[in-house]
């Protein structure tokens, strides 16, 4: 064996020193060896030769033959025949040089200047030699086997002078000229030689044809892969962005929940000061002389040091700064995903789109395991979550038990300071009474004594005076009687009965009953609205939004008395809040969504509900603080 491959080495090296035969070839730079085995048997050695030259367009040609000894496999040795020679395998083969590919090329343009193969073409290359080596002919003529005398003279002119390369008379075309001497100069390297004749043709050189199989095979794959890209790419890109636009939707959402949070704190910090100068400033104002007074302060400090704590505020405060520097935008499914989508727009290569072994996934398995996967803010969600509903809690308890506790104080302390202290004012009439009954009774018992001694003188004179007078009063009273007699039957005419007085009560009913008149032609006809706020003293009101305890408080409205949801009129300093004008004229608007909003605004005003007909009843409500105070609900009927 090894023997065989020693005497094909040899053959490959002499190959080299074959004749020139000057056929259709025409080169042998550069020229490559191919061995083709042939059966000798069946062909003989001459046509051979011609014919794989022609075939091959071959500037050489030359059989070879090698013997290669039979092995026996059972001995190792050589096998020999029946007279005892050494029996050999024989192979035959044509070897050739100089030669192009048998298919050929429509030579529209010719390039001879391929940069990545050995053999290039310099401008001092002659123009005939460039078309020789790349056997440039006519389809529609047989082949030469000789340049000289051929119609390939006449058509190498004619393309020469088609190209700039002319003779000295610049009437006909010369192929002899160097390449670089042509109207083109050096840009004939880049642009080629243009061939305009539609029968030409050319082949490829032998030492060019892996090259351009390789060439072609890189444009047939530059051709899928653009074909591969131009179809699954964009898709793979609109999935990407659809996925990110889903990241940023919910990156938008927890940055307006974190917003939220940052003014829920604010609002807290606010509401958290103002309440401990609350409590200190009516803890100083209120009369602590009173009992209730004592009660209710003692209650506030209970939850002032229960809900007034500094240690929440320090807590909300720390939990809100860690959470403001999360960028939202740094987790690892949204920096992965960017990434992707970065390298996905940049990249043209199909192989990068495509996973060829699982060590490195392509774009298309990238994204699969990040097409439904989550942002990854689940904890930050959770804090931010539990963040927002503490301090809302917090908020809400200031209101609960520190504010309204507060303004109840505010309130009671107001009441107990106007009421009359009646109990303490009949002690001390009663103390004044029994000082002047024992003063008066110790003057006229004196008195008694000092008049006991004259009347006791004096009885008799007296009772003889009172006998006389006796007498006469007796016979007066006989005159007196005769007379009126005889006047009562003349004097037949009844006196004229006295009309009975009213009492406070019916003073006061009577004053409702016209209010209540007066208030329903207001809110029926809207130019009675200012005689009857004039008439009745009339106040634009509105329920206070945060309202602590359970008292519902009122305070001045910042709309006009005509446009405001309450009216509260008053007599005989008594106070009265109805709905005003404008609910009964946007009734629509407060019956919507099964009076949802007449609930919210009239909540521990008046009762809501439906009649065959518009109604309402007063509430009645007290001065208390800054404000009033509803005392007893009212009624607020809608139509069926």
């Amino acid at each position: 064996m090894f023997n065989s491959q020693i005497k094909l080495l040899i053959v490959f090296l002499l190959s080299s020193f074959l004749i020139n035969f000057n056929v259709q070839a025409f080169h042998s730079t550069h020229s490559e060896i191919k061995s083709i085995s042939w059966d000798k048997a069946n062909v003989e050695k001459k046509e051979v030769i011609e014919s794989y030259k022609k075939d091959f367009c071959a500037s050489k040609a030359k059989t070879q033959s090698i013997k290669d000894p039979v092995i026996d496999h059972d001995t190792g040795e050589q096998k020999l025949d029946d007279k005892g020679k050494k029996i050999f395998d024989e192979r035959h083969y044509i070897l050739i040089s100089g030669y192009h590919s048998i298919k050929s090329e429509e030579a529209v343009r010719l390039i001879p200047n391929l940069r990545s193969v050995n053999y290039k073409v310099k401008l001092n290359t002659k123009l005939v030699e460039v078309l020789k080596r790349y056997c440039v002919q006519k389809s529609s003529e047989p082949r030469p086997s000789k340049f000289k005398g051929s119609y390939l003279e006449d058509f190498y002119k004619e393309i020469a002078f088609e190209n700039g390369f002319l003779n000295k008379k610049e009437d006909e075309g010369n192929y002899n000229l160097p390449i670089g001497e042509g109207e083109k100069g050096e840009d004939i390297l880049k642009s080629g030689i243009f061939i305009s004749h539609p029968d030409a043709i050319y082949y490829v050189p032998d030492y060019l044809i892996e090259t351009v199989k390789k060439n072609t095979q890189k444009a047939t794959d530059r051709k899928s892969n653009e074909d591969w890209i131009n179809k699954n790419k964009q898709s793979l890109i609109t999935d990407i962005e659809a996925k990110l636009t889903e990241y940023d939707e919910k990156i938008e959402k927890l940055k307006k929940d974190r917003s939220n949070i940052g003014s829920l704190l604010s609002a807290y910090k606010t509401d958290f000061v103002k309440a401990k100068e609350r409590v200190e400033e009516v803890f100083d104002d209120v009369d602590i002389s009173h009992s209730q007074i004592k009660v209710k302060k003692k209650e506030i400090r209970a939850d002032t040091k229960k809900y007034l704590k500094d240690d929440d505020l320090a807590r909300f405060t720390s939990s809100y700064k860690k959470i403001k520097k999360v960028s939202f935008d740094r987790y690892d499914s949204y920096k992965i995903l960017s990434n992707l989508l970065t390298k996905a727009k940049k990249s043209k290569k199909k192989k990068d789109f495509i996973t060829k072994n699982k060590k490195k996934l392509g774009f298309i398995d990238r994204f699969k395991d990040l097409k439904y996967k989550e942002l990854g803010s689940q904890r930050h969600e959770e804090t931010m979550k539990r963040l927002s509903s503490d301090i809302k809690k917090e908020i809400n308890n200031l209101q609960t038990y520190i504010f309204g506790p507060i303004q109840d104080l505010e309130d009671l302390d107001t009441e107990l300071s106007n009421k009359f202290p009646i109990l303490q004012s009949l002690i001390y009439l009663v103390i004044f009474l029994i000082v002047v009954s024992v003063i008066v009774y110790i003057y006229f018992q004196s008195r008694r004594i000092s008049s006991l001694k004259e009347d006791t003188e004096t009885a008799g004179k007296k009772f003889s005076d009172i006998e006389g007078k006796l007498k006469d009063t007796s016979e007066r009273i006989k005159t007196v009687g005769r007379q009126s007699r005889g006047r009562s039957a003349a004097d037949t005419t009844p006196e004229p009965v006295k009309e009975k007085p009213k009492t406070p009560e019916q003073i006061i009913t009577n004053k409702f009953h016209d209010m209540v008149s007066d208030y329903n032609e207001a809110t029926d006809n809207f130019s009675k609205v200012a005689a009857f706020k004039q008439k009745w003293n009339g106040v634009a009101l509105s329920r206070k939004e945060r309202q602590d305890g359970t008292k519902t408080v009122l305070i001045n409205s910042s709309r006009a008395f005509e446009k405001s949801e309450i009216w509260c009129v008053n007599f005989s300093d008594k106070y009265f809040a109805f709905p005003g004008s404008n609910v009964k004229s946007n009734m629509a608007t407060y019956m919507n969504l099964d009076f949802e909003k007449a609930s919210r605004d009239f909540k521990g005003i008046f009762d809501i509900s439906t009649g065959s007909s518009w109604g309402a009843e007063p509430s009645i409500v007290r001065r208390g603080g800054a404000g009033f105070v509803v005392e007893r609900k009212g009624k607020l009927i809608f139509p069926n």
